[in-house]
C-alpha cells in the first residue's frame, strides 16, 4: 500500500478504470492500481477531479491537503464504519487520571528508546556529546517513570527534546541548524524535519481512522480545537527516525541548498525538484511506515481492555 503524493502545479487526481491517474497538460504523471492506494497527498495546486474523490472514499482511502512546509490543511476522511464502543473507552481512559497519565509516560518513554538508538549511530561522529546525552536521556526515562501528572511529563519530554537537537546540530554538515523553528521553517534543516514530521502524521492519522479512534482526544498532548492530539501522540514515538532520515539525506548531500526556495512569508521550503528527493527517500521507510498500526494496535488493545500500560518499543 501506497501514498499517492501530489506535488506538480496543475496536476490533476482523476479516476481511470480501477486505477487512480495523475495528469497534468493531458499527459500521465502517475497511474496506480487502486487497491495499492493507502492515501492521496495534494500539495497546494495539485487537484483531485470529483469522481476521483468519490472513488477514494468509497474505497476507504482518505485524501489530504497540504502546504509546501508539509503542514496539513485539511483532511477529508472515508465513513467508516467508527467503533463507538472504542470511542466511549477512549473518552473514559482520558477522564482518568491514572490511566492517562500511564499513556502519556509510554508516549514519551517510547520516545526515549527510540532517540538512545538513533544516538548510538553518532557515537563516531560526537563520541562525548553522545555519551553525555545518552546519560542524561537515562536521568530524564527515571524521572518520567516517577512523573504524576501529564503536565510534570510534557515538561520532561522537552527539555530531553532539547538535550537531543543539541546532538542533530553537532552532526549536520554543510547545512546550518541553529535551532528548531517550526511556523514557519526558518532553515533548510528545519524545512525537512517539518516536512517529515507532517508526512509521517497523515501515515498516523489514516492508521487511526481505519481502527476507529477519535484523533482529537490525545492523553500526552491536551485537547485543543482542530488539532490531531492523539496523532500528535503518536508521533512524538517516530520523530527520531525521520530525524535521523533527515541527518542521512543532508549529509550524504542527496538534498542540497538548491533544492530549496523562499516564500513570501520567509518560510524555506523545498522547490520541485528537491520535494520529489525528499518523496522518494521517505516512501522507503517502509519498516517504519509497517509499525505504525501495529503501534495503533497496541493502544487500541490498552484502550478497550484497561490492561496495565507497558510502553512499546518500535521495531
Amino acid at each position: 500500500m501506497k501514498t499517492i503524493y501530489v506535488y506538480e502545479i496543475g496536476a490533476v487526481v482523476k479516476k481511470a478504470n480501477e486505477r487512480i491517474a495523475v495528469l497534468k497538460d493531458g499527459m500521465v504523471l502517475l497511474s496506480e492500481p487502486l487497491i495499492n492506494v493507502e492515501a492521496v497527498a495534494l500539495l497546494e495546486q495539485a487537484q483531485v477531479s470529483s469522481q476521483a474523490m468519490v472513488t477514494l472514499l468509497e474505497s476507504g482511502i482518505p485524501v489530504f491537503f497540504m502546504k509546501k512546509s508539509g503542514r496539513i490543511t485539511g483532511t477529508v476522511q472515508p465513513s467508516i464504519d467508527k467503533s463507538i464502543f472504542l470511542r466511549l473507552a477512549q473518552y473514559d481512559a482520558w477522564k482518568n487520571e491514572s490511566l492517562r497519565c500511564q499513556l502519556a509516560k509510554s508516549f514519551v518513554l517510547s520516545k526515549m528508546h527510540s532517540q538512545k538508538i538513533h544516538i548510538a549511530k553518532h557515537r563516531s561522529r560526537a563520541y562525548e556529546l553522545c555519551k553525555d546525552l545518552s546519560e542524561n536521556l537515562d536521568t530524564y526515562v527515571e524521572r518520567v517513570s516517577t512523573a504524576t501528572d501529564v503536565y510534570e511529563i510534557m515538561g520532561l519530554e522537552g527539555a530531553s527534546t532539547n538535550s537531543y537537537y543539541d546532538l542533530l546540530r553537532a552532526c549536520f554538515v554543510g547545512m546550518p541548524f541553529a535551532k528548531r523553528s517550526k511556523h514557519p521553517p526558518r532553515d533548510e534543516v528545519n524545512s525537512l524535519l517539518s516536512l517529515g514530521y507532517m508526512l509521517l502524521l497523515a501515515k498516523v492519522q489514516t492508521a487511526l481512522a481505519v481502527k476507529g479512534f477519535d484523533t482529537g482526544i490525545g492523553f500526552l498532548h491536551s485537547i485543543q480545537a482542530s488539532r490531531d492530539s492523539l496523532g500528535l501522540d503518536i508521533l512524538e514515538v517516530y520523530r527520531p527516525y525521520i530525524d535521523n532520515m533527515v541527518l542521512t539525506c543532508v549529509n550524504r548531500r542527496e538534498i542540497i541548498q538548491s533544492d530549496f526556495q523562499s516564500t513570501e512569508n520567509g518560510a524555506i521550503v523545498l522547490n520541485k525538484d528537491g520535494f520529489r528527493k525528499f518523496i522518494k527517500r521517505f516512501t522507503e521507510q517502509q519498516k517504519l511506515f509497517d509499525s505504525i498500526p501495529k503501534y495503533v494496535d497496541w493502544l487500541h488493545a490498552i484502550i478497550m481492555s484497561g490492561n496495565e500500560v507497558v510502553p512499546w518499543q518500535p521495531e
